[in-house]
């Protein structure tokens, strides 16, 4: 479901998904993506004319332009469960069709520079992906999967820290428990995904045409 502007009434929202509402709730926290220091011009687009005339030449960049703040409504689903195959499905949708990982050009002058992009994998995607980890360890609590649930767990703990969500919840009693069912400002996170894709997609391109070239 794609997040609404807000210049529409944030109370005519129809309730978004689980998996969406945790995507929005960690881009509130402005989740820092693990590429840091690519500036967007010198980034190129897939869909430029000259994108690939010279694609050994063409740097990579992974730089979400966000064009303003969407509202999204937080409350209760029934969809992303943690027992069934439909929410296992719906968790795995989570990452980009392209997958978790974009491709950036080495710093000039670094020892790799010259055998091409490195892959790196977005906080967003590796959140994304450990949420289903976390997932598929609580529903088959006997899944060898231990030492990396483990990780995962640190890992949100700690990116959730590096940037915090200091929004107030009205609490129904003395033991904190939040109101559920509030509308919610939050970055696009949609714009996160799409620059994925694009990058990905030049990646592919670039690999397609240097091929061609040996």
């Amino acid at each position: 479901m794609l997040p609404q502007r807000l210049h529409i009434s944030l109370r005519q929202q129809p309730i978004p998904s689980l998996g969406i509402v945790l995507a929005a709730f960690l881009l509130v926290f402005e989740v820092p993506l693990v590429v840091i220091g690519v500036l967007r011009g010198h980034g190129w687009s897939a869909d430029a004319p000259s994108a690939l005339s010279h694609p050994s030449k063409r740097p990579f960049s992974f730089a979400p332009a966000f064009d303003g703040p969407v509202g999204m409504h937080i409350d209760f689903t029934t969809h992303y469960r943690f027992d069934t195959a439909e929410g296992a499905a719906e968790f795995a949708a989570l990452l980009p069709s392209s997958g978790h990982l974009v491709y950036l050009d080495e710093p000039t002058g670094s020892p790799t520079t010259s055998a091409g992009p490195k892959a790196y994998t977005v906080t967003l995607f590796h959140q994304m992906k450990c949420l289903d980890v976390v997932r598929a360890q609580y529903a088959d609590p006997s899944d060898a999967r231990l030492p990396l649930t483990n990780h995962c767990l640190n890992y949100l703990r700690q990116t959730v820290l590096c940037r915090p969500n200091i929004k107030v919840e009205p609490a129904v009693n003395s033991e904190g428990t939040a109101v559920r069912g509030y509308d919610a400002v939050c970055r696009d996170w949609t714009r996160v995904y799409e620059e994925a894709e694009r990058n990905v997609g030049a990646y592919r391109a670039w690999v397609n045409a240097t091929a061609t070239e040996v």
